[in-house]
């Protein structure tokens, strides 16, 4: 640490003393100490609990993590269903996290005809945050999905992505220079 000693378990400490006493940051951050098991036993049902606390007061980084650990079926079942409720309070405060888990899950949706546009709405609101990830996914939903297939699009948030450091955008776009799509060839 700067100046004292790194200590989760003092971190837990005054972090608690803070929830209790109902800040909505202090809950999240106990939320997170216990999802981690740092400086409290790893515990998602109090991870849950406190992420809760702080949701109901729309917290939009703790609606995240609920959602989250929905998506992944941390401390609970796995839902999309409840992983959607939780991640649209957040992502319609503007969370573009929220708004990229959204999109992907919108995305892995197959049976659903507007779960492509889903997708890509909330994926747009996320990448035109700078979110890399979900520019990206954005390029990847354009190359490979016919229903909406814009190889230009593609190239476009590919691009984008790889400009923003994405290693794994410049890897794409490296490839779509090669197969020449969304660009014209050498």
């Amino acid at each position: 640490g700067i100046g004292v000693p790194l200590s989760y378990t003092e971190a837990a400490k005054w972090t608690r003393l803070a929830a209790e006493q109902w800040s909505d940051d202090a809950k999240v951050q106990l939320g997170t100490l216990y999802e981690n098991g740092q400086g409290v036993p790893q515990s998602y049902a109090d991870a849950i609990r406190w992420y809760l606390s702080a949701a109901s007061q729309r917290h939009l980084i703790a609606q995240f993590h609920l959602g989250r650990m929905y998506d992944l079926g941390r401390g609970v079942s796995q839902s999309d269903e409840q992983a959607i409720r939780w991640y649209l309070l957040s992502a319609k405060q503007g969370f573009a996290d929220s708004q990229y888990n959204l999109g992907n899950i919108y995305n892995r949706i197959k049976y659903d005809p507007e779960a492509v546009h889903n997708a890509i709405k909330w994926l747009l609101l996320a990448a035109n945050q700078g979110h890399t990830w979900a520019q990206l996914n954005l390029s990847l939903i354009y190359q490979t999905n016919k229903n909406v297939q814009d190889f230009e699009q593609a190239f476009r948030w590919a691009r984008l992505s790889a400009e923003g450091g994405y290693a794994n955008a410049q890897f794409n776009l490296g490839q779509m220079y090669r197969q020449a799509l969304g660009v014209a060839q050498d």
